[in-house]
């Protein structure tokens, strides 16, 4: 039982640190799309500019949303990653991470769907698409795995308390 809680454990602190290095990876991922998709940018500016007059403002605050919800997903990734990270050290055996964790599995599914229901309207080229796609499946199978290695850490070390009092 030892050897088994040792590998959860393990996992646990290679996936915390990479979930939370697709938190990185998925800013980046935004502000690329951002910046690559110039054509869809100037007409959301266009529609605005018809709507409100001045764009500059509207710039100013969609860039801060932007920027405050972009740093705000980071930081949720961070504390999931950092999380299973610290409870696979055996400092750490919150639940809060794994309802984020949950909450994020569900968005990603639903991300995943949309890119493959609407995969030639958001993708200019089929490899750009099934890129996207790979990566959202990645990350799905991953905070699965995640959660997975977390409650098993957790009913391990239950089970081993439980007959250490025994």
């Amino acid at each position: 039982m030892q050897r088994k809680l040792r590998r959860y454990e393990n996992h646990l602190i290679v996936i915390g640190g990479g979930i939370a290095t697709l938190g990185v990876w998925n800013i980046i991922k935004a502000l690329v799309m951002m910046i690559s998709n110039r054509q869809y940018m100037q007409s959301l500016w266009d529609d605005i500019t018809e709507v409100y007059g001045e764009p500059l403002l509207f710039k100013v605050i969609f860039f801060a949303i932007f920027f405050i919800m972009a740093f705000f997903i980071l930081g949720i990734y961070f504390y999931i990653g950092f999380s299973a990270r610290a409870e696979g050290f055996g400092k750490r055996s919150g639940w809060l991470y794994l309802v984020l964790t949950i909450i994020s599995v569900t968005f990603s599914v639903y991300v995943l769907k949309v890119n493959i229901s609407d995969f030639d309207e958001y993708y200019s080229s089929v490899s750009d698409g099934v890129v996207a796609v790979f990566i959202e499946c990645t990350t799905v199978v991953t905070m699965c795995e995640l959660i997975f290695s977390s409650v098993m850490v957790k009913i391990l070390r239950h089970k081993i308390k439980t007959q250490e009092a025994a």
